[in-house]
């Protein structure tokens, strides 16, 4: 029976933290609009909190030295909080998302386009109607019960999703959820809730084993799987959700071959061009990661020069080619006509920006300059959560700076094994600012009037999948606090610090 339940122990604590998540949830709103405390949630909320805490006590002592597993047993709980008090529709760009999954649960892989370029796709009407404007309060989201049209699949309208050019293997789990919610004609808002938990067991079994195969900073790589803006991103109808999770899957799984001593395997090198494709079907800000590379086959002395140069112009081409072909089969698409005459009045030229930036290299600097000097703790600020939901769920400045204390903390009470070398640490460093450099420069060259010494349509969370890169290299080998149970501890302090954003979230919508 024990070997039972420790087979179905992460399994069991999920179906139980949902329950009592939900309970929750019935439990708040209940109080905040019916006027008083429901018994019968009340017991039912005793009882599914006691087992889930339990299970929760129970996991810590069983796994308390397997900080990937420490980290499913919070990041299971604490994650699902942000999937069911975050409204489905109220994450960034969320709608767009929404779109681009149903589309492929219908079996469309590409967006057509019309004559015109415009991305017609055709959802039901409810996705349209239950946008962020409207699914601004829990009270709503309890009435959109009663409206007919939130189960009906056969009213539709054409939409023109700004989503039309990501890859649609990033939306395959929110397709799936939208498939079994269609074929069993449910409330769609309770298949959008779907398609967010599904999505969720997805990420969180990536962040698994990226914890575990990454040879150090395993309590730092936790504790920033679960900053309340990578959660928030982890549990939204995003393709931030599944690119994220790739990446920083991608970045473990080069650190964990460079450090390991056997000669490189013909399965490992297909992970590692597979990866390579996903990193070019994502965005090209994240291209530089391929850099990693370098520095595990330098370190691997099994390889000749000849093996060396043939793989990594091998994952360039893999990489570049997977970008380019999906560049071509969206290139017939155009901004939607309000975007276009927005960037037209605010004077944004993006061919005029590029020739401008290669012209005066001398300006553009100055332009990141002034941009990092007076947007520079916004980014940092937001990367964390100051601001959630669609930037409008404002947190206390103090839960951000407990949050920067957590994670930086995590990085000094770990005894590192191994950790990058001196040369290693700056060329890892100079990847992640170079794609940080990339991230910004993009948006300078689509949303910003052309020579404007300020970047327009950056948001902290667009820096996520990086970062970590630089704070892996302030992990030290064999300098560091010693704290008892620092798995346990680290992962409690995070969480902590999650409830508070969490309940800002709850605040806002109730």
């Amino acid at each position: 029976m024990i070997k039972i339940f420790n087979k179905m122990k992460y399994p069991l604590e999920f179906i139980f933290s949902l329950l009592f998540i939900i309970g929750m949830y019935k439990f708040i709103t209940v109080k905040s609009y019916e006027g008083y405390w429901s018994r019968k949630i009340l017991i039912y909320l005793i009882f599914t909190g006691i087992v889930t805490l339990g299970i929760l006590i129970y996991n810590c002592i069983k796994d308390k030295d397997k900080i990937e597993n420490i980290f499913l047993n919070f990041a299971i709980p604490i994650g699902l909080m942000y999937a069911i008090f975050m409204m489905p529709t109220y994450t960034p760009d969320a709608g767009a998302h929404i779109w681009k999954a149903y589309e492929l649960s219908e079996g469309i892989f590409i967006t057509k386009i019309n004559d015109e370029g415009e991305s017609l796709t055709t959802v039901p009407k409810a996705l349209t109607s239950y946008g962020e404007s409207v699914l601004t309060k829990y009270s709503v989201l309890n009435e959109s019960k009663n409206d007919e049209l939130v189960a009906d699949y056969n009213t539709t309208v054409d939409v023109n999703t700004p989503a039309k050019g990501y890859f649609s293997l990033f939306y395959v789990i929110y397709a799936i959820a939208f498939l079994i919610s269609r074929t069993l004609s449910l409330n769609m808002i309770i298949g959008l809730f779907l398609a967010r938990i599904l999505n969720y067991i997805l990420v969180l079994v990536l962040g698994y084993i990226s914890i575990k195969k990454i040879p150090f900073g395993k309590i730092l790589l936790a504790v920033y799987l679960m900053i309340p803006m990578m959660l928030q991103q982890a549990t939204a109808i995003s393709v931030d959700s599944l690119m994220n999770a790739i990446i920083i899957f991608f970045i473990s799984y080069i650190l964990s071959l460079m450090f390991n001593n056997e000669n490189l395997k013909k399965k490992e090198i297909i992970i590692l061009l597979v990866l390579s494709a996903f990193i070019g079907l994502s965005k090209v800000t994240y291209i530089p990661l391929l850099g990693l590379g370098l520095i595990l086959l330098i370190r691997k002395k099994d390889l000749s020069l000849k093996k060396k140069i043939l793989f990594s112009v091998l994952a360039v081409i893999v990489c570049l080619g997977s970008m380019f072909a999906l560049s071509r089969a969206t290139s017939g698409f155009t901004n939607n006509k309000s975007i276009e005459a927005y960037l037209e009045e605010a004077g944004v030229n993006s061919q005029e920006q590029i020739n401008g930036i290669i012209r005066n290299p001398v300006h553009y600097l100055k332009v990141l300059y002034n941009n990092f000097k007076i947007n520079g703790t916004y980014y940092l600020y937001s990367c964390i959560g100051e601001y959630m939901g669609w930037l409008t769920i404002m947190s206390p400045i103090q839960y951000v700076y407990l949050y920067i204390a957590v994670l930086f903390a995590a990085i000094f009470v770990e005894n590192n094994s191994e950790v990058l070398n001196k040369k290693e640490k700056i060329w890892t460093f100079m990847l992640a600012l170079l794609m940080d450099l990339l991230i910004v420069t993009g948006l300078y060259i689509e949303w910003s009037k052309v020579n404007d010494l300020i970047v327009l349509g950056v948001q902290g969370r667009y820096f996520l999948p990086v970062t970590i890169l630089m704070l892996l290299c302030l992990c030290q080998k064999e300098n560091y606090i010693k704290i008892k149970n620092p798995n346990i501890v680290m992962l409690v302090c995070s969480s902590l610090v999650n409830l508070l954003f969490i309940k800002q979230i709850i605040l806002f919508f109730i």
